[in-house]
């Protein structure tokens, strides 16, 4: 988790890392790397076929949570009933994590005896472990206390400890000579170092010329090694000129960094070296050793799902550092790198020095590619083949670093992004790129985390904010979070790990059966559950592939075209790097890259954002791009690429070689070079590449698009790019055209498959134009639609290959019991014309006129704090409503969370039929409902949509119509803890309406 997102320093990194990716990680995880990749492709080919695969999700796609305990202070009774509520509510399993931000006097929870990894500790984890078993669920486990990894025992001077390079400096000015001890650290150590290194002493001349900045300008070519001129910690040293210059000392060192929040255990756990095989190591030794006894290891292969590492927040207010990087620097460029430090040593995140603007570019792009290298070998690579050895798969949040995360996603067996630190929906398609060029299948995403959203975050909410993540690739959630039940001091409802956060509401919401809305959330984990069964099916499908020289993720940078121009109109895309052009998927076979796999139309190369927008490309990776146009793939390039600049330090004739690999690109006739952004478009159609969807007007509505045996599978919201996105989304209304791709496409037909409901109805209104589709796409916003792309009866339909309506002034067509019919709110004369030519006129008799229910009966279940934190004390509060308000403003309810039920008596008249149904229209509603009529409860409820249909349930006379409505707690939490809660203003929770009945009369098409 990101509680803040700095960049740190400037932005670089290369792109030509497909050694390190393909043969230094990859190549080790052997047999089990081509197994995760196969897992890609292989995912209910066949098991879509049936309506009962999407109607009951499979447990292993279900949401999960984030599973919060205070430490190893848990009971491990409460711990099996814990997970038997995630069981009963309809969640696959859960991550559990040592977090307990909230606890500022950390000795309550008495690390010695129930710290991260103590016997307390385990005998929670083996409790979790087999009543997951039993349930059919999984659970995860982080890999240390908190975040970022850390051992305990680990002290900062271990050489598995996490490093930094601090650095010292000395001024000297008009040939004043130098004569005392090493410049020490501009900053003292931390607290636990007690050791430090002295790396190197230079001297280098001050050029202000070059200054950028709080960054002090220098020549490199004076740049003078004075460490051999060290003597007993002093240094004597004259200038050859009268100039300024600086003297800098480099001191190695731990930086003392331990994980959030803590401490977390007896002893203390301080973070690994993460880019080093020996703090890998660490962590390994420590599991194998201490806490993976013979039960742990049998019981994570029956119901062990992932290890996890959180964002990576190596915090340093020096250099992040290992002592092989001067070594690995070497291997990787063929440079010494002591030389080149001035311009990338770093003072709390910013450059302090800088030689020219080109000449640092390059060397910080060299420096931040050597880590990026590191940390995907000996630090992700690594863990992902130690998991692998013990039944588990590697999941991780790979960003936080000046590393390429896109090159990440593909080494992890599960990626993950997160709603919080993620700024839009590119950040996202960056791992997505990892994940599916490597043949992996989950995309996960740590969802549902805002700031300041504990006790009042609603699932309408969740649900707006995972719409276009799944858009961009994600297919899974971990659901942030599920908070154990109680800890020492904490007060009602009980324990939540991160609130209260420095005496305010915290970060993301404590789900579970403390809340009011758990009554009605296994209709939310079914919802998600479906989509993720949809998203997780086949193979994923993407338009273009954009070519990144710099693989950061958790940036909000995305491609310039493509996202403002590309996405409206129905445009999918993907991020790569340069590693990921050596994996073996990387080939181009019908016009298409990675044909297996996300078959891409086209590739789409422009400046990399991280310089300046400069045309960047590496000399190996233009090889491949010459390669793949050879071979048909269509490529556009945005930028001067025909003088285009090596991303790093060039060797002798490199820059002469990329500008021969780019001319012989640049002459291909499925290769077009322009300047301005907005002709992208227009090169992709002088190239033929067109999108699989495509919208009848520039719009909100955001789609993915994955690929079985026997269908394609389409999932549409109306969402948006970024949550601080102005204006706000609105209702859609334009038609969509999709195209069918999979082999069996010919003779397809559309479904509709509903994921509230789990209910798959073939489409009756579309124009088909041999393999594509064109309906209307009516979606109010954060709505979702999944269209399904088969051969008739593919999910039991029983319609067939019947006609359909490809126009009608009827309110609506629907196949309904096999047949087509139209529905309508008005009686008339309704024209149809079917999809053979015919016209069919069809008569719609009188119908009853829409009705406004205004006035209500409302009991509500008030919770309140009981006699302890984990006990609950419900009242009960009966009113009359004669209009619809907010709880907030009806004085006995202002300060109420809890449940309400609404009820009202509707009376149709005798003329009513079977023929006829009613929509009810619930206007706005908060939180989750869920609706009765005659005493029969109906499906679930969209919360993005509150309309139901009460078709079949409705009779001649008096109807009684009862609304159910679940709160957040956070009005109660107002008033019982005003301390933390209650500056707060109230929420408007309750069904607010306008809420209206409309019938409608519904006939068969003859």
């Amino acid at each position: 988790m990101h509680e803040t997102h700095p960049q740190r320093g400037g932005a670089t990194r290369r792109s030509v890392m497909a050694a390190a990716l393909t043969t230094g990680v990859l190549a080790t995880l052997g047999p089990t790397a081509s197994a995760a990749a196969s897992s890609g492709t292989v995912r209910s080919t066949a098991a879509a076929s049936t309506a009962s695969w999407f109607a009951r999700p499979a447990k292993s796609v279900r949401p999960r949570f984030r599973w919060w305990w205070p430490d190893g202070l848990v009971d491990p009774v409460e711990i099996a009933r814990e997970v038997d509520r995630m069981a009963d509510a309809g969640f696959g399993g859960a991550e559990i994590a040592a977090v307990h931000h909230s606890i500022t006097d950390t000795s309550v929870l008495d690390t010695t005896r129930h710290g991260w990894g103590s016997p307390a500790w385990r005998d929670g984890v083996t409790a979790a472990l087999r009543q997951a078993a039993r349930r059919g669920l999984t659970i995860d486990l982080t890999l240390g206390p908190s975040w970022p990894v850390a051992v305990p025992g680990l002290t900062p001077d271990d050489d598995a400890a996490v490093k930094e390079l601090a650095y010292g400096k000395a001024t000297l000015t008009g040939g004043a000579a130098y004569d005392g001890p090493v410049p020490a650290s501009v900053y003292a150590p931390a607290s636990g170092v007690t050791q430090q290194k002295l790396v190197a002493v230079q001297a280098a001349r001050v050029n202000t010329a070059y200054s950028s900045g709080k960054a002090t300008g220098l020549d490199a070519e004076s740049v003078t090694d004075l460490t051999g001129q060290v003597s007993g910690g002093r240094l004597s040293w004259t200038p050859p000129d009268s100039a300024t210059w600086v003297i800098l000392s480099y001191w190695q060192r731990g930086s003392g960094q331990q994980p959030e929040a803590g401490p977390h255990s007896s002893p203390a756990a301080y973070v690994v070296d993460h880019f080093s095989a020996a703090g890998t190591a660490a962590v390994t030794r420590y599991w194998d050793s201490t806490i993976l006894d013979s039960t742990l290891r049998q019981l994570l292969r029956s119901a062990g799902g992932t290890f996890f590492e959180d964002s990576v927040e190596l915090e340093t207010k020096g250099l992040q550092w290992t002592s092989g990087l001067p070594a690995a620097f070497r291997e990787h460029t063929g440079r010494d790198l002591l030389p080149y430090l001035p311009a990338v040593v770093l003072d709390n995140g910013n450059q302090i020095f800088a030689f020219e603007a080109r000449l640092s570019q390059e060397i910080r792009h060299d420096f931040w590619e050597t880590v990026s290298g590191l940390f995907n070998k000996h630090h992700l690579g690594a863990l992902t083949s130690w998991a692998h050895g013990h039944g588990m798969k590697m999941r991780s949040q790979p960003y936080g670093l000046q590393t390429d995360a896109i090159a990440s996603a593909a080494v992890l067996d599960v990626p993950e992004g997160e709603s919080l630190g993620f700024k839009n929906l590119d950040d996202y398609r960056c791992l997505a790129g990892g994940r599916d060029m490597a043949g992996h299948r989950i995309l996960s995403c740590e969802a549902g985390a805002y700031a300041g959203g504990a006790y009042n975050t609603t699932w309408d909410k969740f649900l707006r904010t995972m719409g276009g993540a799944y858009a961009a690739g994600v297919n899974q959630t971990v659901i942030h979070g599920f908070s154990y039940a109680t800890a020492p001091g904490v007060s009602w409802p009980g324990f939540a790990a991160f609130s209260p956060y420095s005496g305010a509401p915290g970060y993301g919401e404590s789900w579970g059966p403390r809340q009011p809305t758990w009554h009605h959330v296994p209709d939310i984990t079914a919802y998600l559950g479906r989509v993720h069964e949809v998203l997780q099916s086949g193979t994923v499908r993407a338009d273009i592939a954009v070519f990144r020289q710099t693989g950061y993720t958790a940036t909000g940078i995305g491609a310039s075209w493509l996202t403002s121009t590309g996405v409206p109109l129905g445009w999918t895309h993907q991020f790569l790097s340069g590693p990921l052009l050596d994996l073996p998927t990387a080939k181009v076979s019908g016009r298409r890259l990675a044909p297996d796999g996300p078959a891409y139309k086209a590739l789409f190369l422009e400046g990399d954002f991280f310089y300046g927008s400069n045309p960047t490309l590496a000399v190996a990776d233009a090889r491949r791009l010459l390669k793949f146009a050879r071979a048909g793939l269509p490529t556009v390039l945005l930028g001067t690429f025909d003088q285009a600049l090596t991303p790093g330090l060039p060797d002798a004739g490199e820059q002469a070689e990329l500008r021969s690999l780019t001319a012989q690109l640049l002459a291909l006739s499925n290769v077009r070079q322009i300047t301005d952004k907005t002709l992208v478009g227009a090169a992709f159609a002088e190239l033929g590449v067109t999108s699989d969807a495509v919208y009848s007007v520039p719009s909100t509505l955001l789609n993915a698009h994955r690929v079985t045996d026997d269908a394609d599978f389409y999932y549409l919201c109306n969402g948006k790019h970024a949550e601080t996105v102005k204006p706000a989304v609105v209702l859609i209304d334009h038609d969509v055209t999709l195209r069918a791709t999979h082999r069996k496409g010919a003779g397809a037909v559309p479904y509709l498959l509903d994921p509230w409901s789990g209910r798959v109805t073939r489409l009756a209104q579309y124009t088909q134009d041999r393999d594509a589709f064109t309906f209307r796409a009516t979606l109010q916003p954060g709505e979702t639609l999944v269209v399904a792309l088969g051969a008739p009866g593919l999910f039991g339909d029983r319609s067939g290959s019947r006609p359909h309506a490809v126009a009608t002034d009827a309110d609506t067509a629907l196949f309904a019991d096999g047949s087509l019919a139209v529905r309508a709110f008005t009686a008339g004369i309704r024209t149809t014309t079917l999809s053979t030519g015919r016209k069919v006129t069809t008569e719609i008799p009188e119908v009853p006129a829409s009705v406004p229910l205004d006035r209500w009966t409302l009991s509500v279940d008030d919770w309140q704090p009981g006699a302890t934190a984990t006990t609950t004390t419900i009242v009960t509060h009966s009113l009359a409503l004669d209009a619809l308000l907010p709880w907030s403003q009806i004085p006995e309810l202002a300060d109420v969370g809890g449940i309400g039920r609404y009820r009202t008596t509707v009376t149709l008249p005798t003329t009513w039929t079977s023929g006829m149904g009613a929509l009810l229209r619930l206007g706005n509603v908060s939180d989750t409902c869920r609706v009765s009529v005659n005493g029969t409860q109906l499906g679930p409820v969209d919360r993005l949509n509150p309309v139901v249909d009460l078709g079949g349930h409705l009779r001649h006379g008096a109807n009684v119509i009862e609304v159910e409505v679940a709160t957040p707690l956070f009005n109660r939490l107002r008033i019982s803890n005003p301390t933390v809660f209650g500056t707060s203003a109230r929420q408007a929770y309750g069904l607010v309406g306008p809420v209206r009945l409309t019938p409608y009369v519904q006939q068969k098409v003859s």
